[in-house]
Order: C-alpha cells, then sequence, then structure tokens
C-alpha cells in the first residue's frame, strides 16, 4: 500500500470562522499586528478534489504535496474583501501581533499541478459561498472578519 502526504496550508470552508463575528452585538473584528501577514487560503472543495485525484493517480504514490491556492493574501486584503461583501464600513482593531506566527505562507503547488489539479475557487468566491452559507445558517448573527 502506497502513502501520499499532503501538507494543507490555511484550509477553509463556507463554515470557517474566517469570517463568523462572534460578537452579535455587532463589535469590530480583532486583527492582530498590522495586517499585512499573508496567508495562502484554499478552500475546502478543492482539498477535496486533490485527495480524490491522488486517490486515482498513480503518478501520487509517495509524493508530498504542498496544498494551497498559490496565491496569498494579507488579513487586511482580506477584510477589505469581505467588507466589500458585506458592506459593513465597520473598521477592524488592530492589536499587537501574537507571538511565533509566520509572516507570510505560500504553498508551492507545482507537484499538485502536475497531477492536473489546480484549485478552482479563488478567494473571492470562497467569501462569497462563505457568507452565504453563514447567512443561511444564521440569520440574526453578525458577519465580519473574525481571524488574523
Amino acid at each position: 500500500m502506497s502513502t501520499d502526504q499532503l501538507r494543507i496550508g490555511e484550509e477553509w470552508s463556507a463554515g470557517h470562522e474566517l469570517l463568523y463575528h462572534p460578537d452579535a452585538s455587532g463589535g469590530a473584528p480583532v486583527i492582530y499586528g498590522t495586517g499585512e501577514k499573508r496567508r495562502d487560503f484554499v478552500y475546502v472543495d478543492d482539498v477535496n478534489d486533490l485527495h480524490l485525484v491522488i486517490l486515482e493517480d498513480d503518478r501520487a504514490n509517495g509524493k508530498i504535496l504542498n496544498v494551497g491556492s498559490g496565491v496569498n493574501f494579507s488579513i487586511n486584503e482580506i477584510y477589505g474583501l469581505t467588507d466589500g461583501l458585506l458592506k459593513t464600513g465597520i473598521r477592524p482593531i488592530y492589536k499587537p501581533d501574537l507571538p511565533g506566527e509566520a509572516q507570510i505562507t505560500l504553498a508551492d503547488i507545482s507537484a499538485a499541478k502536475r497531477l492536473n489539479w489546480k484549485p478552482r475557487v479563488d478567494i473571492r468566491d470562497g467569501l462569497s459561498r462563505t457568507i452565504e452559507y453563514l447567512r443561511s445558517r444564521m440569520p440574526s448573527t453578525k458577519i465580519g472578519l473574525a481571524t488574523t
């Protein structure tokens, strides 16, 4: 039996806390640091697609594959995209940086691409899906950026 290893970066899905703001009073979301840390977010549907590829493609046997979108965004950019979709106008609160966090994540997905896989859900579409999901399940809850 062959085994494969996936290194999954910042995976998220429609139900992820990326957008859920637990403060139902409408308080401002918190961003730790300057908001310029960059993250490579990959939507969970894309990760699932890669799982299916490696199950069916013998070229994946024994390989280590990085999983990501191959594009990174600053937390400020994610917040801007989110606020553009939500149109809240709420400004985030910036707090001191958390120790030990990576400043930049960016997956090299070239090995996965050689298996004819590529991420299909871009950040804007993924954010839209997430907002729609949260609104359908928590209609009275405030939704905003809650991650750093």
